[in-house]
C-alpha cells in the first residue's frame, strides 16, 4: 500500500482490506464449524451403534454363561 499525505484517507484505504480479511476469516471459521459439527454428529451415532452393540454382546455372553452353568 503506498503512502498517502493524510491520515484520515490513509486509514479509509486501509480499512476496505481489513474487512475483506474478517470477512474471509469468518468464512473460513464457519466452513470449519459446519466440518466439526458434521463429524461430532456423527461420532456421536457412531458411538451410540457401538454402546449398543457392546450391550448385545454382554447380554449374549450372559445367555451363554447361563446355558453353559444349567
Amino acid at each position: 500500500m503506498s503512502k498517502i499525505l493524510f491520515n484520515n484517507f490513509k486509514i479509509y484505504s486501509f480499512f476496505p482490506q481489513s474487512v475483506s480479511e474478517c470477512y474471509k476469516n469468518e468464512k473460513r471459521i464457519d466452513h470449519a464449524c459446519k466440518q466439526l459439527t458434521s463429524q461430532s454428529n456423527l461420532l456421536i451415532k457412531q458411538s451410540q451403534a457401538w454402546i449398543t452393540l457392546i450391550g448385545q454382546f454382554t447380554d449374549a455372553l450372559k445367555v451363554c454363561f447361563v446355558v453353559s452353568n444349567k
